[in-house]
């Protein structure tokens, strides 16, 4: 209901009322290029938008490896991925690529600290519904990314039941 929603912007009111997300959204963070223990906190910018994730009725749920946070994504169900690759190698993109093979079904988001216009593009191609920047973070409201990636993978699935579902009757017929 509509009525649950506090602190939200006319714009994600009327987002979530033509969409129908469910509420809370329950999105997971992975600090990737970490290694347990680090003690890596995200930067102000970053800890702000967490912190509008929460206020939005999305639950949060954080780690500091990839491995710990495809454990933690096979155990429970989460709605989407943010995936922390403050740089942007080899090394990232394979983290990105790994998390996407085992979860398709799963929206990632990945939010690092540069990436031109080509390294953006690559990590779209490699399975991420967005690329944001941390110089874009105070521009680009999360909360309403996370949603809209959410809200993509709902409309994909969707299609591509519609393509099988279409590809049984035309066997049938």
């Amino acid at each position: 209901e509509l009525g649950a929603v506090q602190g939200g912007s006319m714009d994600s009111l009327l987002f979530l009322d033509l969409a129908g997300i469910k509420l809370p959204l329950s999105v997971l963070i992975v600090q990737s290029n970490r290694q347990s223990g680090d003690g890596y906190v995200l930067d102000d910018h970053a800890e702000r938008a967490v912190r509008d994730l929460q206020r939005e009725l999305v639950d949060v749920g954080r780690v500091t490896n990839l491995d710990d946070g495809l454990k933690l994504l096979a155990a429970q169900h989460f709605d989407a991925l943010v995936l922390d690759l403050p740089l942007l190698d080899q090394s990232s993109l394979s983290d990105l690529e790994r998390a996407h093979a085992l979860f398709p079904a799963t929206p990632i988001l990945v939010l690092t600290n540069f990436a031109d216009g080509e390294l953006a593009l690559q990590v779209l191609q490699r399975g991420a519904q967005d690329c944001i920047t941390r110089d874009n973070l105070a521009s680009v409201d999360l909360v309403r990314a996370v949603r809209f990636a959410v809200e993509r993978g709902r409309l994909e699935k969707a299609r591509e039941q519609a393509v099988r579902r279409d590809g049984d009757t035309a066997r049938q017929v």
